[in-house]
C-alpha cells in the first residue's frame, strides 16, 4: 500500500527542507545561547492526528480498500499505524541531529458512536458534527473503519516509546491539547512546533509556536512573519493583500471565513478578501495599532466596524454571528471553559512506560512488512542505546 506512504508524507517535510526553513536559525539560536535558560535543549513537538487520517479519507482510498481481501486489509491496517506513527520518527530524527530532545504529542478528539456535546456546544449545537458525520458515512466506511481501529493499536505502541504520546479529549476541542500543555507548563520546554494541515491551529503562532504544514506539496514554517501572507494566500485563495496586517486579527478573519470541519459556518458576505480590506480601512482610520493589542481585540473590531462608514455590520445578526464563531475559535475563551476534571484526565496521558524489548517484538511480530522506524524514535544516547538496539534486532 504505497499509496499510505505517500499520502501521509503529505505531513512529513524532508530533512533539507526543515534545514532551509529554520535549521541554521536553530543552530544559532543554541550557538549565541549564553544562559541554560534560553538554550534550546527540548522542543515540543505536537502531531495532529486528525491532519494525518484525514490525508486518506478519500473515494480514491476507499475504492481501493473495498476491493482487499480480509488478509490484505489487516496488512493494510498495520501499515497505517506504521505510517503515522512514523511521522514521529521522521521529525523525532531531525531534532537529534541537533542534540535537541523532543516530546512527542499525537492530539485528537475521540471517535465515539453517539455525537458528543462538546465546550463549545452550548454556543454552537451543532460543534463538530459535520466531522462526526463524516466520519460515519457508509460510502466511505472501510476507510473510516481503518482509521478507528488503528487509533488504539497506535496507543499502545506510543504507551512503550520514552516521551511519546497520544492525548485524547472527549469533550474539549483537541485542538486546544498543546495550548493546555503549554499554559498549564505540563512539559517545560523553551520551544514548540505543531505538524498541522489545519487553519484552526495556526493561530499559535501568536503564541510563539512554529507551524510546520504543506500546501500544494509545498512545505512551510509558519511564524507570526508569515502567517497571514500564508493565510492570504491559501485560505483568501491565492489573495496578495498590498499592505500587511497584525498575525492577532487572524483569529477574527477566521471567524469570519467559519470551519466547516467543525461546523462554524462562514459569516455570510465577509470572504477573506473583504474582511481584509476592511481591517485596512481600521488601520488608514486610525483605529488598529500594531504597537496597542487592545485594539485588535473582538470587542473594539465589532465596535468600530459597526460604523455605517465601513458598511460591514450593518446587516442584523452579522456582529453576533462573528461573536459567536470567534468565541469557539478562541483560544483563549476555550481555554476558561475547561473543568479541572478535564485537565486532569488530559494531563493522564502523559505518562511513559517506556519498554525497548516490547517494543522490538511488536515490530518483529506484527510490522514485519511495515516496520516501526524504532532507532528514530527512541530518544536514545548514540554511543549507548544504539548498540543496545542493534543487539535486540541481531538477537
Amino acid at each position: 500500500m504505497e499509496l499510505l506512504d505517500s499520502k501521509v508524507c503529505g505531513l512529513m517535510v524532508r530533512y533539507m527542507d526543515m534545514e532551509r526553513l529554520f535549521g541554521a536559525r536553530l543552530d544559532e539560536l543554541n550557538k549565541n545561547s549564553k544562559s541554560s535558560t534560553t538554550k534550546i535543549d527540548t522542543a515540543n513537538l505536537y502531531i495532529s492526528l486528525e491532519s494525518l487520517y484525514n490525508l486518506f479519507r478519500k473515494p480514491n482510498y476507499e475504492d481501493a480498500f473495498e476491493s482487499l481481501s480480509k488478509k490484505e486489509l489487516k496488512a493494510a491496517y498495520r501499515h497505517c499505524v506504521s505510517a503515522m506513527i512514523n511521522v514521529a520518527a521522521h521529525y523525532r530524527e531531525y531534532f537529534k541531529r541537533h542534540q535537541i530532545r523532543t516530546n512527542i504529542v499525537f492530539y485528537y478528539n475521540e471517535i465515539t458512536d453517539d455525537f458528543t456535546k462538546y465546550n463549545n456546544s452550548g454556543l454552537n449545537p451543532d460543534y463538530r458534527m459535520h466531522w462526526f458525520n463524516s466520519l460515519h458515512r457508509m460510502d466511505r466506511w472501510a476507510i473510516n473503519n481503518m482509521v478507528m481501529d488503528s487509533i488504539p493499536i497506535m496507543k499502545i505502541i506510543c504507551d512503550y516509546l520514552e516521551d511519546v504520546y497520544m492525548v485524547s479529549v472527549t469533550h474539549v476541542e483537541s485542538s486546544m491539547v498543546p495550548f493546555m500543555i503549554h499554559m498549564q507548563g505540563e512539559l517545560p520546554t523553551n520551544m514548540n512546533v505543531i505538524v498541522t494541515n489545519d487553519p484552526y491551529d495556526f493561530n499559535y503562532c501568536n503564541y510563539n509556536f512554529m507551524i510546520i504544514t504543506k500546501y500544494a506539496m509545498q512545505p512551510m514554517v509558519l511564524t507570526k512573519r508569515n502567517l497571514i501572507p500564508f493565510a492570504s494566500f491559501r485560505l483568501g485563495n491565492e489573495y496578495e493583500p498590498p499592505a500587511k496586517i497584525h498575525p492577532r486579527l487572524f483569529p477574527f478573519i477566521l471567524a469570519c471565513c467559519g470551519d466547516k470541519k467543525r461546523s462554524i459556518p462562514k459569516v455570510a458576505k465577509l470572504g477573506y478578501r473583504t474582511i481584509y480590506k476592511n481591517l485596512m480601512k481600521l488601520y488608514d482610520a486610525g483605529y488598529i495599532f500594531d504597537e496597542d493589542p487592545d485594539t485588535m481585540n473582538i470587542q473594539n473590531l465589532l465596535h468600530v466596524l459597526n460604523n455605517e462608514s465601513f458598511h460591514i455590520l450593518t446587516k442584523e445578526g452579522v456582529a453576533s454571528a462573528i461573536m459567536g464563531n470567534y468565541k469557539v475559535m478562541d483560544y483563549e475563551t476555550q481555554y476558561k471553559q475547561i473543568s479541572k476534571t478535564q485537565f486532569k484526565k488530559t494531563f493522564h496521558q502523559l505518562t511513559n512506560k517506556t519498554d525497548i524489548n516490547a517494543l522490538v517484538d511488536l515490530n518483529e511480530r506484527y510490522f514485519g512488512d511495515f516496520p516501526l522506524k524504532l532507532m528514530e524514535l527512541n530518544q536514545y544516547n548514540r554511543n549507548h542505546d544504539s548498540k543496545e538496539l542493534g543487539d535486540l534486532y541481531d538477537g
